[in-house]
């Protein structure tokens, strides 16, 4: 996605206030994404928010606006103040802050990307240094995904190795940094790093990084990025969205729009994952 965002922009218009309870736009989380800034992706949002506003009935008609993030307090910020009416965010966002409230989200898509249609997380190390989990002992797991801590210890990690006590969680800035720091070894490198589908195979085709690596750990399969609604939409208006995202390949700009989210377009949710998901999360601690 960092490279298919990166096109070139135009200008993002400011924002209006949102009306009492719902606001105007959408909202797009890519966690750890150097291009998911309203600078960078300003092209692709006014793309998607022209599409949605041709083919989406609660929208059409309408000027709809686009806010993306690739940070939590940044996307709780736009949540708490843009109100947006529909959302496409991690699995890890939707569990840690929009199940709940007056505006608690609905899922109604799933966004498979490079052709999985599941997430999995992975711990990767430099070849000659950890083997396992059990390896880091309490040393630094670097990343650049700032999922609520209660999910990364409920549902990606197994039970037994929460962040602070098998390892130190530590956010990363810049991964490309932190994955040659591996590879170089010295005080500042960190034991492994976190990788999700999408970076795991951005690195596999680099022929002179990825054999200086290993992978020493992978997470069980765990929902994709979701589609989610917000604040009061009816279920037919649910049920139409749904239907508008499944045939948006079939639109004019709408096969545009999902080749630069890498994805063969919208696909209905994995509500076995997803209830796992739930179920992990809720279960604590």
């Amino acid at each position: 996605l960092a490279v298919a965002l990166a096109v070139p922009v135009a200008p993002v218009r400011a924002a209006p206030p949102p009306g009492p309870g719902q606001g105007p736009g959408f909202l797009m989380v890519k966690l750890g994404d150097e291009a998911a800034t309203p600078e960078m992706a300003a092209d692709f949002l006014s793309r998607l928010g022209s599409w949605l506003g041709a083919h989406v009935s609660r929208f059409r008609g309408g000027d709809v606006e686009g806010w993306i993030a690739n940070r939590e307090p940044e996307a709780r910020r736009i949540l708490e103040e843009r109100k947006p009416a529909l959302a496409m965010v991690p699995a890890g966002v939707y569990l840690g802050h929009l199940r709940e409230g007056e505006r608690a989200a609905r899922p109604v898509a799933q966004i498979p990307r490079f052709g999985a249609r599941a997430e999995r997380y992975y711990v990767v190390g430099p070849r000659n240094g950890p083997a396992s989990l059990e390896d880091l002992g309490g040393r630094a797991l670097r990343t650049v995904f700032s999922y609520p801590e209660p999910y990364l210890r409920r549902v990606v990690f197994p039970p037994g190795f929460r962040p602070g006590e098998a390892f130190r969680l530590e956010p990363a800035e810049n991964l490309a940094d932190e994955i040659f720091l591996l590879m170089e070894g010295g005080g500042d490198a960190p034991a492994a790093v976190l990788l999700d589908e999408e970076l795991k195979r951005f690195f596999e085709e680099d022929d002179l990084v990825w054999p200086e690596l290993r992978v020493i750990w992978t997470s069980d399969p765990l929902p994709r990025d979701l589609v989610v609604t917000l604040g009061e939409w009816s279920d037919d208006e649910r049920a139409r969205l749904r239907e508008d995202l499944f045939s948006m390949g079939e639109t004019a700009g709408g096969r545009e729009i999902l080749d630069l989210m890498d994805s063969s377009g919208f696909e209905p949710v994995n509500e076995e994952l997803l209830g796992e998901a739930v179920k992990r999360y809720a279960a604590g601690p």
